[in-house]
């Protein structure tokens, strides 16, 4: 498979920083078609399990077209780096090298046409004339935070972009064009999925109303009623015009009968008329009879018009009546509609409620399920680890397998502690299934194995791996003894004749260089530290040295000395210009001429040795005579060995010993199946043991490993633990006590203020740490100081209680802010910033002030309480919001805050039995308060709530009495705690059930007071002593790889295991569960 870049960089300094760098390439101006808009190799996510891993790294390099090389120092001392540089230097165009810098120095020399010697992130294979110009590079230094890692931070798309131009092929400024236009055509396709989504949304919402038919059809009966109403009101309208209309015809007819009567009356008087005017009596009698049938007819018509209008009154009423009933029954006809809709609506209702009803069943079915599924997996995964720790000492390989079974039914990671535990307890680290005559080691990890087939095998071992085969040497009929040059790149062996060198820098193609004459039948091989002179000794000759400091010739002999005739061997001391031989006649030589003679300084003893080795500092020398007994020498003075202290080994056999990388420990294994660990302070003294089963031919290497070579196969154990802190340089002394240190520019500066008045800083990034700076403090002598949490400010006092506020950003320009005088009748034991270094608390031996110093030239008491009996040399804590303040005393720890009335409120006292409280810390969320005691315990208490009496969570144990200091990591998962001259470390991530860590031994005298500093990343801490007995020093621990295992315990445990439980052991461990891989 090709790739647009291939990501070269370390694990160690850039684990996060190379992830964002790869997901930022994947999608800066990314089609949307496409799921990458370049494809980056980086070996986490390119590589697979393999037995071939170089060969694979190799092919992923030849497929890609840029190389990304993430430069750091501890990228420029990594081997892989190197050769994956190598490789592309000799296969591959300089132009296609792409450096981004993410640490170190990076400097061009112009003068000299390459670089600088001082650049510290430049890898050594890009050295020497590589490059004919200066290249550009990507300045990545200043990306720490995470959410300076993706793509919506600004600087660092403008980084990427930068980065990702020349894989295009296009400018940077196409590519943010290309960048925009992409997103602005995702951004339509999304409106238009949108869109889409919503039509789909109102095709459901329409289908949905499908429901309400039978509410629609109530409505319209509801309508169809309030219609029936309107017609019978209209009929009844109707029916009253038709009763006045009636009641007109009836008024008509009275009319018309009052007429009729008017006219029977002119009828009368006519006929009598009649009767006299018999003339007008036949006119008149006709005109009567005339009028009387109108009369009728007029009668006739009224009755008639008043039967009709009796017949409209009729049907008037009996309209209204049906109108009245059609307005009830439309009344009922909505009243059934209504009751219809309320019937459907409480159908749809209950019927809603149902489903709920069901859902929530069926939810809390399968929660109940998965609590069920959960609970098992807890306690199938506690009965698990419950094994593991009971198998640890006499099975380390199945305590893994089960520890990581365990972890792996714990989906909330609930054991993920407790398997970091496991794997920084248990010492074993693999095994090698070969049949070993001998074996060689170096320095950077390699080994060389003669097998008994005559066959030699390179091995190259990583932190917390099996050791990976990377080469084997095609040696005819090899022979023991075998050794390997300290950085790894020269291995010695016998053939036939004489001594062969082997040229191994690439393991994987080792190649022959030269044969030493007359160098058949040796006894023993041993380079000098830098590898340019080896010590051959014969069986019958004696010890000869060979110069193999010009690479391009053939070693030349260098002259020796007659005493070595009957020398057993020698040892060189670091630099190579002093060695010691052994055998009857042990002597110290200064051999730093190589064309001169060797000159005899001294004796070692007064008798012969067996044994001897240099520490990694050159200094001292130990030594084993026939007697068993381990001698250390101090050799400041060649001339003049004096012998600094001894080992009884109660006569036991001695079969190795080993100096730990920094020279202050000493691995000694006898036949005992014992390896013991010594301090070598002014005494040596056991600190600890490892007990190792079945423990045959031990071999110590330089890394700390113990090869145990049984003539079956190879175990391999750590010698120090792993994960424990490492000790970063030496002690950094200064003047007197160390009354206070900080840290500054993001954990990059450690800055000490000590009591000869004296400002120093380091460089914390440096290994070992490099002074920067040193200034005289206004004043002299300082009685008590105090760093505020910025480290900007440093507050000094004097024993007569001034105090003294100074601005320490610049050592160069230290001035003072302010000062002022203490009120306390009490002597100051030390003082304390609250965390936004807007008020000091002063502690005395029985009172307490605070003081407002926000304006550092006008500090404001702002109260103070007294009455109390405060520890000697404690420090008062203020919790992260300062409102409250934490005061150890002789038998509790007192909390008290500020009120309006210029006094401190008493809110609780911490009782703890009859031991001392010497210690406090609050969590950074400050809910937990760490106490330190006179009786080897840590407790924590619960402190959330500032109105209820606290309430003890647990306690912790150390192993010496007197936890002089306490304090937690910057994240809070993370405790420490110095009890004695011992650094304990605890995962406090669970409250309730803290998981220790294995502890280191310090140096003497280095660790008491309350001065532990976390640096800001949380992977260094410093110890500094401020106790009248302690050593002026401070010290810088690195637990980065502690912090490595604690976030995946479980790739470090299947780093050392060829594997994890197999099915046939799944199912006697874990029957209750199917079977599942888990590495």
């Amino acid at each position: 498979m090709t790739f647009n870049g291939f990501i070269s960089y370390s694990h160690a300094a850039d684990g996060r920083l190379a992830p964002a760098v790869q997901r930022g390439l994947h999608h800066l101006a990314r089609p949307w078609h496409r799921r990458r808009a370049l494809w980056i190799f980086r070996d986490q996510t390119g590589l697979a399990v393999t037995p071939t891993l170089w060969t694979s790294i190799q092919k992923a390099l030849d497929g890609s077209e840029y190389f990304v090389l993430m430069a750091s120092p501890e990228a420029a001392r990594s081997p892989w780096v190197n050769k994956e540089i190598d490789h592309w230097v000799a296969t591959k165009p300089l132009d296609r090298i792409l450096p981004v810098v993410t640490d170190g120095e990076w400097r061009w020399d112009p003068a000299a046409g390459d670089f600088s010697a001082d650049s510290t992130a430049v890898p050594q294979a890009l050295r020497g004339g590589v490059f004919a110009e200066e290249p550009l590079y990507l300045d990545l230094r200043w990306a720490r935070d995470e959410d300076q890692l993706s793509l919506r931070h600004s600087r660092f798309r403008d980084a990427i972009a930068q980065l990702a131009a020349p894989m295009h092929g296009v400018s940077k400024d196409d590519l943010e064009g290309e960048d925009v236009r992409q997103h602005r055509r995702t951004r339509r396709l999304s409106s238009l999925a949108a869109a889409a989504l919503f039509v789909f949304a109102l095709a459901a919402v329409l289908t949905g109303l499908l429901a309400m038919r039978n509410a629609e059809r109530a409505t319209d009966a509801t309508a169809a009623a309030h219609h029936q109403e309107k017609l019978a009101t209209e009929q009844r309208g109707n029916a009253e015009r038709f009763a006045a209309d009636a009641r007109r015809y009836e008024h008509l007819t009275v009319v018309e009968q009052e007429k009729a009567k008017r006219a029977a009356a002119e009828a009368d008087t006519q006929e009598d008329l009649a009767r006299t005017q018999k003339a007008r009596a036949a006119q008149a009698s006709t005109e009567a009879e005339r009028q009387l049938a109108n009369a009728r007819y007029q009668r006739a018509l009224a009755a008639t018009a008043a039967a009709r209008a009796q017949e409209q009154q009729l049907r008037a009423r009996s309209a209204v009546a049906e109108a009245r009933e059609a307005r009830q029954e439309a009344r009922a006809q909505e009243r059934n509609a209504a009751k219809q809709e309320a019937a459907a609506r409480e159908a749809a209702r209950d019927a809603a409620e149902q489903k709920k009803n069901a859902e929530e069943q069926e939810r809390r079915a399968r929660t109940a399920a998965a609590e069920a599924g959960r609970q098992e997996q807890t306690a199938v995964g506690r009965r698990l680890m419950n094994q593991a720790e009971a198998n640890l000492a006499v099975d380390p390989q199945l305590a893994l397998r089960l520890g990581v079974a365990a972890d792996s039914l714990q989906p909330d990671g609930g054991l993920r502690g407790e398997l970091a535990n496991l794997v920084t307890t248990n010492r074993f680290a693999g095994e090698i299934d070969r049949r070993v005559a001998e074996a060689a080691h170096s320095a950077t990890g390699l080994t060389a194995l003669l097998e008994n087939s005559s066959t030699v095998s390179l091995w190259q071992a990583s932190a917390g791996a099996v050791p990976v085969q990377v080469g084997t040497v095609d040696a005819v009929s090899a022979a023991a003894p075998i050794a390997l040059s300290r950085d790894g790149r020269t291995l010695a062996l016998e053939e036939e004749g004489g001594v062969q060198l082997w040229d191994v820098s690439e393991p994987a193609r080792p190649i022959r260089r030269w044969t030493l004459p007359g160098s058949e039948g040796v006894d023993r091989l041993s380079f000098s530290p830098d590898g340019r002179t080896l010590a051959v000794t014969l069986h019958l000759d004696g010890t000869a040295l060979w110069d193999l400091s010009d690479a391009t010739t053939a070693p030349r002999l260098r002259r020796g000395a007659a005493e070595w005739a009957d020398a057993r061997g020698v040892t060189f001391r670091s630099d190579g210009r002093t060695m010691v031989t052994i055998g009857d006649h042990p002597a110290v030589w200064d051999v730093s001429d190589p064309a001169g003679e060797p000159i005899r300084l001294a004796d070692v003893g007064d008798g012969p040795l067996h044994f001897a080795a240099f520490s990694p500092t050159g200094n001292t020398l130990v030594t084993k005579a026939p007697n068993e007994m381990v001698r250390l020498w101090d050799l400041y003075s060649p001339e003049s060995p004096v012998e600094s202290g001894a080992i009884n080994t109660s006569g036991e056999s001695v079969d190795s010993i080993s100096f730990n990388p920094t020279g202050d420990h000493l691995a000694v294994s006898t036949m005992g199946d014992t390896v013991s660990i010594y301090e070598l302070g002014r005494t040596p003294r056991k600190v600890g043991t490892i007990d190792i089963a079945d423990l045959a031919r031990p071999e110590i290497t330089p890394d700390g490993r113990l090869f145990n070579l049984d003539g079956i196969g190879v175990t391999i154990w750590n010698v120090w633990p792993l994960g424990a802190p490492r000790l970063v340089g030496p002690p950094l002394d200064v003047d007197l006590m160390v009354q206070a240190t900080a840290f500054l520019s993001e954990g990059k500066t450690l800055a000490a203020a000590s009591s000869s008045g004296k400002l120093t800083h380091w460089d914390a990034t440096a290994d070992p740490p490099r002074q920067r700076a040193e200034v005289d403090l206004p004043g002299g002598y300082v009685h008590e100081a105090a760093f505020a949490p910025d480290g900007q400010t440093l507050a000094v006092s004097t024993p007569d209680g001034r105090v003294t506020l100074l601005a320490v950003a610049d050592p160069a320009r230290v001035r003072t802010l302010g000062e002022f005088r203490t009120t306390t009748p009490d002597y100051l034991m030390s003082m304390t910033f609250s965390p936004d270094g807007r008020t000091l608390g002063l502690l005395g031996y029985s009172s307490i002030e605070l003081w407002d110093v926000a304006r550092p030239d006008r500090a404001v008491r702002l109260g103070g309480a007294d009455g109390l009996s405060v520890t000697k040399r404690s420090h008062a804590a203020f919790s992260p919001d300062g409102r409250i303040v934490a005061i150890p005393t002789n038998v509790s720890l007192t909390l008290v805050t500020p009120n309006d009335t210029s006094t401190l409120t008493r809110l609780a006292s911490l009782p703890y039995r009859d031991a001392l409280v010497y210690s406090a810390a609050f969590s950074p969320d400050g809910r937990t308060l760490a106490l330190g005691h006179g009786d080897r315990r840590v407790s924590l208490w619960d402190v959330a709530e500032t109105d209820a009496q606290p309430s003890l969570i647990t306690s912790l144990f150390t192993t010496r009495n007197l936890v002089e200091s306490v304090g937690f990591s910057l994240d809070g998962n993370t405790l420490a705690a110095s009890a004695g001259k011992k650094l304990n470390l605890w995962d406090v991530s669970k409250r309730t059930a803290p998981v220790h860590h294995p502890a280191t031994e310090l140096y003497p005298g280095s660790a008491t007071g309350n001065l532990l500093r976390f640096s800001p990343d949380g992977h260094t801490l410093a110890v500094a002593g401020d106790s009248q007995m302690s050593a002026a020093r401070v010290m810088l621990w690195d637990f980065s790889e502690l912090n490595a295992v604690r976030v995946d315990p479980g790739r470090y445990a299947c780093a050392v295991l060829d594997r994890g439980l197999n099915a046939r052991e799944w199912k006697i461990f874990v029957p209750e569960r199917p079977y599942r891989r888990t590495c």
